[in-house]
């Protein structure tokens, strides 16, 4: 017979202020962090910076968001089929906290009106049912989204794309992009890559040798048709 004392009586509840923070929770020493404590953490542990700051994100995430990652990978583990277009992985809320940060610093009244939990909810909703189906592009393309109302475009007009991503389950982030973003973006890209082919146009002119005749009446024919397509984005700009 055991001489272990078996606990006898009904668990009880005790209250939350009576409860002193522990310390040493690595969820506030992370959350505590400057960059510069980053780094310091980095070295000492042997982590790269990067490794160092995805840990602090997703440590700074609610509970019931982690669990959710715990979750995808214990049904991994139990030989259940998960859909790669709806996991939710670590990767999928690292790229949503970088969308959230950007709606955050360039739309905060958008921000403000969900909060991180709710959208983080509208996020999960939406990877869940496929429309997100990108991972990359929650985090790459939903700050451009935001960052557009910087850039030129209607702050009005970019509210209402971020709000209908949050609010409308079968809005895509390409739609959204394309819709605001995407011109915005393109024509910054087109631009610098005009100013590097000015520069090597006019190397060419320069050059005390000419290429081959092949190689000149090659070049001579693409350059015509560069200057057809110059001419007919002129057109379309005035």
């Amino acid at each position: 017979m055991s001489n272990r004392q078996e606990a006898k009586g009904t668990p009880q509840e005790i209250p939350t202020d009576l409860i002193d923070r522990n310390p040493e929770n690595p969820r506030i020493i992370f959350s505590e962090m400057r960059e510069q404590d980053l780094l310091n953490f980095a070295k000492l542990t042997g982590l790269s910076p990067s490794t160092v700051k995805r840990c602090k994100d997703l440590l700074s995430l609610p509970p019931q968001f982690t669990r959710m990652i715990l979750d995808t990978y214990d049904r991994i583990a139990h030989g259940e089929t998960v859909d790669d277009k709806r996991k939710l992985t670590e990767d999928f809320f690292l790229e949503s906290k970088l969308a959230l940060n950007s709606i955050k610093k360039n739309l905060p009244e958008v921000y403000a009106k969900y909060g991180e939990e709710t959208l983080l909810k509208r996020l999960v909703l939406k990877r869940r049912s496929g429309t997100f189906s990108n991972v990359l592009q929650v985090g790459h393309l939903i700050p451009k989204i935001a960052l557009s109302a910087k850039k030129g475009a209607s702050r009005e007009t970019v509210a209402t794309v971020i709000r209908k991503i949050v609010e409308d389950p079968d809005y895509t982030i390409r739609e959204a992009y394309d819709s605001v973003a995407g011109p915005i973006f393109n024509a910054a890209s087109i631009e610098k890559k005009c100013v590097s082919l000015i520069t090597d146009l006019r190397g060419l002119a320069s050059l005390k040798k000419i290429p081959p005749e092949q190689q000149r009446e090659s070049l001579a024919g693409t350059l015509k048709k560069l200057r057809e397509a110059i001419d007919e984005s002129l057109r379309r700009l005035r």
